[in-house]
């Protein structure tokens, strides 16, 4: 790394955690399908948002709406194991 930090952060944020669990690999593997079936992924549908293609409005979307979802079953499921 040339730089000292990031360019937005204090520092940088390196993962030291270098195990396979089901959580990558079923995020690696519902990532894979979604970039099968829609041909976008994250960092080549947001510059493609400024073309106004209903396409790619509809994949970042349903993006957005996966990861709330998501965000909110992984609350539920970590207050489900606490009880």
């Amino acid at each position: 790394m040339r730089r000292s930090a990031a360019l937005l952060e204090p520092s940088f944020q390196v993962s030291l955690n270098n195990q396979l669990d089901g959580k990558l690999l079923g995020g690696a593997a519902i990532f894979g399908v979604g970039w099968d079936i829609a041909g976008f992924c994250l960092a080549g549908a947001l510059p493609a948002l400024g073309a106004l293609n209903t396409d790619v409005i509809q994949f970042v979307a349903a993006l957005v709406g996966g990861m709330f979802i998501a965000r909110q079953l992984s609350g539920f499921m970590a207050a489900r194991s606490t009880d």
